[in-house]
């Protein structure tokens, strides 16, 4: 008899697929509205839910109120006080004999526009690193005390496909959750959002529970941590398409790994950024080809590349001159004697970063690398040749004008003016005003003086420690610098 019972009352495998359901009992505040699909009045206000899947719902009908097989209804899902509005089908229009009767609904898709057979998403979704998956908590809505726990599989700017155990078998579409996502070595941060979908996947070996969601109002910081993850650990991520979809990282400079080139192929890709960026400037013949940037300095430079997920997207060569060498700057003028000599400094030459990364902290990035890379070295000064829409960038991070100009002749003839930047003044605050010492240098210094590689003397410490007063201001500063810009027309 007991046997027969269970039989009789099993869930419905055509009905629920793989789950099995969540058995909602009396007082846990789980509702039902239906309507029909061809209709605006009620067909029952409040039904009892008696079990729930992502995939169906069985419900407990009051006397008098009878559904056929296949008819289509629309219903409000109240769980907890969250409603969520869903279209179903009925599969079983419950048997009279049983007091109330119980009815099957399976779940469907509503109704959509035909689709033309475009791509129906309007932002780019991008895959999440395998061995740094964000990970998202919500309160279970339908038991106290509880939580679920998913993984997110892949992000974009409005939404996420997370994973979780079955065992969540009451996650509808509709239902929101309060989620606090985890972004590895990013953020924590905590946003609302609304599952659109839900399916069975296999993956593995293993089912779970898929679940797309979309996120409601994303605040600031979320949307800077999310872009700050997927920069440093997304795949296929470009900085220009986050852009466009206000996402903007708080800093590209710690996704891209700093190195000397090494190799003939790391050669070959610093001579390809090269002539990306300097033909996009228009500085070389329209005639010149990647192979055709290559310089006789390089033989006895250190050429600094800038590594993005494998991509070479910085690079400058670093000159260590000695005092009988004459620099590049010494093919277009004479070099005063008043100036530091050759063995004092490093020159950089064919500075550049790739375009599509212009407008980011990269370039700050470099330059750090090169003033750690210059006092490890031993040596102070380091001297650079610029284009005169560069010279105010270049005076910031502290660099001075000497009054020296000339016209280069291996890049168009353009005019370029000569800058000295001497690294322990600047590091220190000498050449440079509180907020970008705080957005450029701040950390760099605290580096260099913990290894005792940066000497500041009383003058310098005291500057420092009031510089630091001003910390909040650059970091506006720095937000103000990275949020999205408009397309040049």
């Amino acid at each position: 008899m007991l046997t027969q019972r269970f039989e009789r009352y099993a869930p419905d495998p055509d009905l629920h697929g793989s789950f099995y359901p969540y058995e909602v009992y009396p007082g846990e505040g789980v509702f039902l509205r239906l309507w029909d699909e061809r209709s605006d009045t009620p067909i029952e206000a409040t039904c009892r839910v008696w079990r729930l899947s992502p995939l169906g719902i069985e419900v407990l009908f009051p006397d008098g109120v009878h559904l056929r097989t296949s008819q289509a209804v629309r219903l409000e899902l109240s769980v907890s006080g969250q409603r969520a509005n869903l279209s179903g089908v009925v599969t079983t229009s419950g048997d009279v004999s049983e007091k109330p009767p119980i009815v099957g609904i399976r779940l469907v898709d509503s109704p959509q526009p035909t689709h033309n057979g475009g791509d129906r998403r309007n932002v780019s979704r991008w895959i999440c690193s395998e061995q740094y998956f964000p990970t998202c908590v919500a309160p279970n809505p339908a038991r106290f005390n509880d939580f679920v726990y998913f993984r997110a599989k892949d992000v974009s700017a409005d939404g996420m496909r997370l994973h979780t155990s079955l065992r969540n078998k009451f996650l509808v579409r509709g239902m929101r959750l309060d989620c606090t996502i985890s972004f590895p070595m990013v953020a924590n941060v905590r946003l609302l959002a609304e599952i659109k979908n839900v399916q069975l996947v296999t993956e593995a070996g293993k089912d779970f529970l898929a679940v797309g969601v979309s996120f409601e109002d994303l605040s600031p910081k979320a949307r800077q941590s999310l872009a700050q993850y997927l920069v440093q650990f997304g795949h296929g991520v470009s900085l220009d398409l986050l852009r466009s979809q206000g996402l903007v990282p708080k800093a590209i400079g710690h996704a891209v790994e700093f190195t000397f080139a090494r190799t003939i192929e790391e050669y070959a890709r610093v001579l390809e950024l090269r002539h990306i960026a300097y033909s996009r400037a228009a500085k070389v013949p329209t005639s010149f080809l990647p192979e055709n940037m290559g310089e006789i300095y390089d033989a006895r430079s250190r050429i600094v590349i800038g590594k993005y997920k494998g991509q070479v997207v910085a690079s400058a060569g670093l000159v260590f001159n000695e005092y009988h060498d004459r620099m590049e700057i010494e093919e277009s003028l004479s070099w005063p004697p008043y100036l530091p000599r050759r063995e004092e400094m490093v020159e950089v030459i064919r500075n550049c970063t790739h375009p599509d990364f212009r407008g980011s902290d990269l370039l700050m990035a470099m330059f750090q690398f090169i003033a750690i890379t210059t006092l490890q070295a031993g040596r102070r000064y380091v001297v650079i040749g610029c284009t005169p829409d560069l010279v105010k960038l270049y005076s910031r991070v502290g660099m001075e004008l000497v009054g020296l100009d000339y016209q280069h002749a291996k890049l168009n003839a353009a005019p370029h003016t000569v800058m000295i930047g001497d690294i322990p003044k600047a590091l220190t605050g000498g050449t440079t005003d509180p907020v970008y010492w705080n957005a450029i240098w701040a950390d760099c210094a605290q580096y260099l003086g913990d290894s005792r590689i940066l000497s500041a003397g009383p003058l310098g410490r005291t500057r420092m420690g009031v510089y630091r007063l001003f910390s909040p201001v650059a970091l506006l500063l720095q937000y103000w610098m990275r949020r999205p810009r408009k397309a040049k027309k």
